[in-house]
């Protein structure tokens, strides 16, 4: 089942680690006038990682076949232009791909 934004003309991204609310860089999604649609967890087929040398640490979340975990998540819906520019600042190693929801969502 593919996740539908909640909100019309919006992206939905999910966040884990230093974006989750709370978290030292929720700000920018905030400052983006994204919009938290749930929180929720991953399906049991994820390890969560610190990368080392990032400030602050950052998740590095991995679809693994066996010995998965559920990691804590959240949904935030994005207008086009802001999940572009959001994307657009992410470093490497680091990326956005598919999801799979404890719910089956992707």
């Amino acid at each position: 089942m593919t996740f539908t934004s909640a909100l019309p003309d919006t992206i939905p991204l999910v966040v884990v680690g230093a974006h989750l609310t709370g978290m030292p860089l929720n700000k920018e999604l905030q400052a983006l006038e994204a919009t938290l649609v749930k929180s929720t967890r991953t399906a049991s087929e994820y390890r969560l990682y610190a990368l080392a040398g990032t400030v602050p640490p950052k998740p590095g979340l991995l679809r693994v076949a066996a010995d998965g975990v559920s990691v804590e998540v959240e949904v935030w819906a994005l207008t086009p232009a802001a999940f572009g520019f959001f994307v657009s600042r992410i470093p490497g190693p680091l990326g956005v791909g598919t999801i799979r929801l404890e719910d089956g969502e992707t």
